[in-house]
């Protein structure tokens, strides 16, 4: 069976039974499943026998169907798996979202930590210069009640 074949009896097995939503993201979900198995080096015999028929698939999408699963809005892992297609194109023109990259990743990570250094170091100096300019009359008051303890006491 060829993933055109899959596809083809998965989407006649639930033509007619669900929305046509249901049956555009069921097909979008196994092509971009079987790609991304396929991208893993695995064989096409062996996604398809782990499938399983395309039918018995369909008939399960059918009872969920019914079951009110996809009848309410919710988030699909449809989008967690990028075709063979997206991830050749991104191989042959050596191109990613700069975002992607581990070079972005790194100068990022970079400037988050000096920014965090700085903010530390001028926390630290600021409470230290507080501190001085706050506390120097108390501690001269301190200090002169101990010079004048010790030479009183004589």
């Amino acid at each position: 069976m060829t993933k055109k074949e899959f596809l083809e009896q998965l989407e006649d097995a639930l033509a007619g039974e669900v929305p046509n939503s249901v049956v555009y993201d069921n097909k979008q979900y196994y092509s971009k499943y079987i790609d991304a198995e396929l991208w893993k080096g695995r064989e096409e015999k062996e996604i398809f026998e782990e499938l399983g028929n395309p039918r018995l698939l369909a008939k399960t999408v059918i009872d969920m169907q019914g079951g009110g699963f996809f009848s309410a809005s919710h988030d699909t892992a449809y989008e967690n798996y990028r075709t063979v297609e997206e991830e050749e194109q991104k191989v042959e023109h050596g191109k990613r979202p700069f975002y992607q990259s581990n070079r972005f990743a790194g100068i990022f990570a970079g400037i988050v930590g000096v920014l965090f250094i700085f903010l530390i170091v001028r926390l630290v100096a600021g409470v230290t210069a507080l501190a001085i300019r706050y506390a120097w009359p108390v501690l001269l008051v301190f200090l002169i009640w101990i010079i004048g303890k010790h030479y009183l006491k004589k």
